[in-house]
């Protein structure tokens, strides 16, 4: 009787610290997972201004991409969950200076996203001097957007 009382003791101990344990383990990884997605929220507007310091136009492409992807993107109380401003000068180079139309209305676009009054005031700046039509009617509606 003694013996199946230390038995059954023995178990429920092993079953509670196996418990305790995956219980450990599974809030371990669920602060790990919130660490490491704070990290990489942190440092994406960095990866994305570096990838527009590029001299690769396909690195310019992905980096736009990118804002215009996450840009939008909220956080539980509403606000942005990501601050891609630090770009705006670079992006700012690309849609006055790219050969391309299409990567300037992608840096445009993603001015759009980036937002602020230092974009809506450089868009207007440069709105002056555009010779391309396209360039300048979507530059016109973006200002409209921005100052909203």
């Amino acid at each position: 009787m003694i013996t199946l009382l230390r038995t059954v003791i023995l178990s429920l101990t092993l079953t509670l610290s196996a418990s305790s344990i995956a219980l450990a383990q599974e809030q371990r990884s669920t602060t790990e997972d919130s660490q490491n997605q704070s990290t990489w929220v942190a440092f994406l507007p960095h990866q994305v201004f570096d990838l527009l310091g590029s001299e690769r136009a396909s690195a310019h492409e992905d980096a736009m991409q990118l804002v215009l992807r996450k840009g939008a993107l909220k956080d539980a109380e509403g606000n942005r969950k990501f601050d891609f401003s630090l770009a705006a000068p670079r992006l700012l180079d690309i849609y006055t200076s790219d050969e391309h139309t299409g990567r300037r209305l992608l840096a445009l676009e993603a001015l759009r996203v980036v937002g602020g009054p230092y974009v809506a005031v450089e868009l207007r700046e440069r709105l002056r001097t555009e010779d391309s039509e396209l360039i300048r009617r979507r530059t016109a509606v973006a200002i409209t957007t921005l100052e909203e």
